[in-house]
């Protein structure tokens, strides 16, 4: 369930790391590696500021919302655990997708 609700959550703000290959392939293309790797660096300080907030909101809510799907008390403190380690995956994930589309190119 927690990795539904933060999946769901991040897919809404992975917009930005998906036209990272685009516009870098056009600079890179063009010759201007500089400013392909400006793209990289304003795609991941967006990603940053966009999912910071996200997932420090999941890391307080999380709790109440596995007891709202109805789970017992056991499975929630489980949840929480694994939301923690969760959340650093998938920021993680994103930034090394943003650095990433570098060598895609």
């Amino acid at each position: 369930v927690t990795d539904l609700l933060i999946g769901t959550s991040e897919t809404l703000i992975k917009g930005f790391l998906e036209t990272l290959e685009t516009v870098c392939s056009h600079a890179v293309g063009y010759g201007n590696n500089k400013l392909a790797g400006q793209y990289v660096q304003i795609v991941a300080a967006l990603y940053s500021i966009f999912s910071v907030p996200l997932f420090g909101m999941w890391w307080f809510v999380m709790g109440p919302a596995l007891d709202w799907f109805g789970l017992n008390a056991a499975a929630v403190d489980i949840g929480i655990k694994y939301t923690k380690v969760l959340i650093f995956n998938y920021y993680l994930d994103g930034i090394f997708t943003a650095v990433g589309a570098i060598p895609d190119v």
